[in-house]
């Protein structure tokens, strides 16, 4: 959707970089990518450092969007989970050159 929704603005992004640290094209995307990664590895004091640097370049309005999205993508991700949402195959074979160069495959949670 992310791509989608980006060519339709005319804004590319490059997925890759967000699984890179490389986020350069976005907006605070390095500072995002840092947050969004020191969040998910659930290490409490890397977050509050990365929470930190997002809102000194992004301010705190932007942190706390950020920390909504970040909230709401886990908690769809646990009820997709919880429920037994499955990927159809076709889906799945669609995505695959993404699932590559995301390196999606390598995640703990990847069926």
């Amino acid at each position: 959707m992310l791509r989608a929704s980006s060519d339709a603005l005319g804004e590319p992004v490059e997925l890759t970089d967000a699984v890179h640290g490389a986020a350069t094209a976005m907006p605070f995307g390095v500072e995002l990518v840092g947050f969004v990664d020191a969040v998910t590895a659930g290490d409490a004091a890397a977050a509050a450092a990365a929470r930190a640097a997002l809102g000194a370049v992004a301010g705190p309005a932007a942190v706390v969007d950020a920390a909504a999205v970040l909230a709401n993508f886990e908690m769809m991700t646990r009820v997709a989970d919880a429920t037994g949402a499955v990927q159809f195959a076709q889906r799945l074979e669609a995505l695959a050159s993404e699932r590559v160069a995301l390196g999606l495959d390598a995640f703990g949670s990847a069926r």
